[in-house]
């Protein structure tokens, strides 16, 4: 291996590692959204309107939305909600860190998160760097007002969000309160990638992420600015300043949102009283440069030696590490793409086979060693304790379970990816010494482990198709291929309780052992399975990479 292989390994490594020490919404939004409540709390909107209820589909859409929200929040202000995450994650799940590291280190985007662009350096970086996050609130204002004098409050948008269990989906939000939302983001951004001054009206410097994440041979402090403080991002009481902030920063929403609730002037009025709260909370103090220590701002003492922000006494700084390495990894991933996907798919079909070749092999190898104790023969007289775990089943077993050729399966699984796990029960039946057909019945409840929220998920019933292969006189590996239908257990946006699809599912490689008893011990590590529980409308489609356990009995 290369040693740009090896290092780009490690680098891969070390952050699976990381995002799986940390969920990755820990980095995404754990301020903003009580924040942006508290603001919304008076209800204030443009025409003195009031947001109408929840529809019943965007009752159910709380439940996939990767944020909590108040109990009774309306449609306005969940919309602004929304909008305000969206800054973070944009169309991405919060839990993928390679594609929200991807998306945070995109220059053209640091204002919208008050941080420096590459190309705000020095004490005048500050300037620039504020005068593009207000051109850029004003912007999202401008295109929640919409170019009439009179805001249109109920045109909606199309907004396409990863939900937690659904997936992609486009939901449609009112264009007012979606970028309403995201303007309130930026403002908020202020408080937490600024060092303030000890009142918090003042900025002293703007904080830099985009060169930083470069590690040394990119970032320079005192070109750059000082760097983003993950600590800064947090609201937790125990953090120095934390509470300070997050007063300053609802005080500062909600005049924004005072600002352009407010008639007088029409459009013009409202953007010239939202640019000069802009105004009021981005003016520039005393200047802080590394000449000057940052004028000593006590904020400094969050940075630990490793470079990651952590609050005093809490260890927090794993996700500011993750994103850092997530951030490389994207920009490997992106350079090999571009030597092409075929490759990168043999590879990572080759690495299937051959990982679950190993575990057959490793199966093998540990059901031919002899029990604890080197004695060969168990207790009950059958030939020999295989691995001190399962019993082989003996020559009349062997032969036994041949002749026998209708069994019942149950078993249960677990899914990786789409997190999850299944109760399964079925039949199966050997037409041939390598065929055997079947049917499952199995219930999938569904799980976000992001959110820690669970769903009942679907029920599903499948015709089920074998190829096995002999390997020892025990041992066994099986091609398993299914397709039933897919039945949707419970109520989500845009999908309803009972909606049915197809299901499909293939292991590519399974282990059986054929254990004494007419018992078969079956391993599914690879299994492979798509529930697509309505096609109609808007397609409901969640695919679960599964490791499965389960016992046959041949009658």
């Amino acid at each position: 291996m290369t040693r740009h292989g090896r290092a780009t390994s490690m680098l891969l490594a070390v952050g699976i590692l990381l995002a799986l020490a940390r969920p990755a919404t820990a980095f995404v939004t754990a301020c903003h959204q009580g924040i942006t409540t508290d603001a919304l709390t008076p209800g204030l909107w443009p025409l003195g309107a009031a947001s109408p209820p929840l529809s019943h589909d965007f009752v159910l859409l709380e439940n996939e939305l990767s944020i909590d929200v108040a109990p009774g929040v309306d449609y306005w202000s969940l919309g602004a909600l929304l909008g305000n995450e969206y800054q973070d994650v944009g169309p991405y799940d919060a839990t993928d860190v390679i594609a929200l590291a991807d998306y945070a280190a995109q220059p053209d985007l640091q204002k919208t998160h008050c941080l420096r662009a590459p190309a705000d350096d020095g004490s005048a970086g500050d300037l620039s760097a504020l005068a593009a996050s207000k051109a850029d609130i004003l912007d999202q204002l401008s295109t929640a007002l919409g170019d009439g004098d009179t805001p249109d409050l109920t045109v909606t948008e199309s907004v396409r969000l990863h939900l937690v269990f659904r997936g992609d989906a486009d939901i449609p939000l009112t264009r007012f309160s979606f970028h309403l939302g995201r303007a309130t983001h930026t403002l908020q951004d202020s408080f937490s990638h600024t060092f303030r001054s000890p009142d918090e009206v003042q900025v002293r410097t703007v904080l830099n992420w985009v060169d930083w994440i470069k590690g040394s041979g990119g970032y320079v402090a005192a070109r750059d600015g000082f760097q983003h403080l993950y600590a800064l991002d947090q609201c937790d009481a125990s953090i120095m300043g934390a509470l300070d902030r997050r007063a300053a920063a609802v005080e500062a929403t909600s005049e924004l949102i005072a600002a352009v609730a407010d008639d007088e002037g029409g459009r013009a009025g409202r953007l010239a009283r939202a640019g000069a709260v802009v105004d009021n909370w981005f003016g520039i103090g005393e200047i802080c440069t590394a000449d000057n220590h940052w004028c000593d701002a006590p904020e400094q003492n969050l940075t630990s030696l490793p470079g990651c922000a952590v609050a005093p006494g809490r260890s927090r700084g794993g996700v500011l590490t993750t994103l850092a390495v997530a951030a490389l990894i994207a920009r490997a991933r992106r350079r090999c793409r571009r030597r092409g996907a075929r490759t990168a798919a043999a590879r990572a079909a080759a690495f299937l086979v051959g990982t679950l070749a190993l575990t057959a092999g490793a199966t093998a190898r540990a059901a031919d060693a002899p029990a604890p104790g080197g004695d060969e023969q168990a207790g009950d007289g059958r030939d020999e304790v295989k691995g001190g775990l399962v019993a082989k089943a003996g020559p009349e077993e062997q032969r036994a379970l041949v002749a026998r050729r209708f069994g019942v399966l149950a078993g249960a699984g677990i899914s990786i990816d789409n997190a999850g796990y299944q109760l399964i029960v079925g039949l199966r039946y050997d037409l041939t010494r390598t065929i055997t057909v079947g049917a499952s019945a199995e219930y999938s409840p569904w799980i976000s482990i992001d959110t820690g929220r669970t769903t009942r998920g679907t029920t599903n019933a499948y015709a089920v198709g074998i190829y096995r292969w002999d390997v020892r006189d025990y041992l066994e590996l099986r091609l398993t291929l299914a397709a039933g239908v897919s039945v949707l257990d419970f109520d989500t946006w845009a999908a309803q309780s009972g909606s049915v699809g197809p299901y499909f599912a293939i292991s590519p490689l399974g282990v059986g052992i054929r254990m004494g008893g007419h018992l078969r011990l079956l391993v599914d590590p690879g299994e492979i399975a798509v529930e697509i529980p309505q096609t109609t409308g808007i397609p409901f489609i969640y695919r679960e990479h599964r490791f499965t356990v389960a016992v046959q009995a041949n009658l």
